[in-house]
């Protein structure tokens, strides 16, 4: 209770009254103590809070520290790799130089010999092949320094280059490359757009490398090659050219197709031999976004004759 008295005088200042009164303050003392409990449990928040607010500071500084050292580490590591692969470039070059120097005047030799007609024909036919196998080794050479320098290229950087420009050309090498062919080019559908790829000489040299398959294995003296390029999406709308070209030899079963274009696949990890001009075009392909595969022109019968498909992405100005 809360209680009040006060004395009331007359004019002359003698007291005349007493007048007081109680008033009931209980609900006034518990909101005072809610008061003081709320402004205590209030100091207790905020001083947990910025308990909480400095120990997150501390973690935020550690982690901060903690992702420059991350960094600076693989900074490091990036030049030491940087570092390696060029070391290891040099050294590609250098081999692939000396390599080549070195079975030259094999080559050389064994030509002089192959057309000694003095000899007999088993050493001839011994000397054609030891010119056919120099002849493997020297494109493998070729092949390991293009897809060297290719893979040293980062796609996005390469010129833009119309495929069309690819074809026409390869068409005019492929001729004169087997001059006792004749080769017939049909084109069933071709895009009035640029056909524009990454990739420049390198996706010429995987055009060129599927002429010269052609030219290899289709028995005739006549080799017609059907070429078509259409435009394609993937299901996360990337643009991508589509180049087919079929000929009319003997279709591959599923092994001897995975031997051509995957070289580390297990199969030919059990078998001896140089990788294809094929192989060295997949590799080369994937680097610039693309994949390069080998279908039958017809499912169920390989006499149909064959069909490579060389994906690209589109290249954009």
């Amino acid at each position: 209770m809360h209680d009040e008295f006060r004395l009331m005088r007359d004019k002359d200042g003698k007291p005349r009254e007493c007048i007081g009164f109680w008033v009931d303050i209980t609900d006034r003392k518990k909101i005072e103590i809610e008061l003081d409990n709320y402004r205590d449990h209030l100091e207790e928040l905020v001083q947990a809070r910025t308990n909480d607010l400095q120990n997150t500071n501390i973690q935020l500084k550690q982690e901060i520290n903690e992702r420059i050292k991350v960094e600076q580490e693989l900074k490091n590591k990036t030049i030491e790799e940087e570092n390696a692969r060029k070391k290891a470039e040099i050294y590609l070059d250098f081999l692939v130089h000396d390599i080549a120097n070195l079975f030259s005047p094999i080559m050389s030799y064994a030509e002089i010999i192959a057309s000694n007609q003095e000899i007999s024909e088993e050493l001839q036919k011994y000397a054609i092949n030891i010119v056919n196998q120099t002849q493997y080794v020297a494109t493998f050479i070729s092949n390991l320094r293009k897809l060297s320098e290719a893979e040293r290229i980062a796609p996005s950087e390469d010129a833009i280059q119309d495929v069309r420009d690819f074809l026409s050309e390869n068409k005019t090498a492929i001729i004169k490359g087997y001059p006792n062919k004749k080769f017939e080019f049909i084109h069933d559908a071709m895009p009035d757009e640029p056909v524009n790829v990454y990739g420049g000489e390198y996706i010429s040299d995987i055009i060129l490398a599927i002429f010269d398959n052609s030219a290899q294995f289709v028995d005739k003296d006549e080799v017609k090659i059907e070429i078509n390029i259409s435009a394609k999406d993937d299901s996360d709308n990337n643009s991508f050219w589509e180049i087919s070209i079929s000929y009319e030899s003997p279709g591959m079963q599923d092994t001897l197709k995975e031997s051509l274009l995957n070289p580390f696949s297990y199969s030919n990890r059990l078998r001896r031999g140089v990788f294809s001009s094929l192989a060295f075009s997949s590799l080369i392909a994937r680097h610039f976004g693309g994949e390069l595969r080998i279908e039958n022109v017809s499912p169920d019968d390989l006499k149909e004759g064959v069909r490579f498909l060389l994906i690209l992405p589109k290249a954009f100005e």
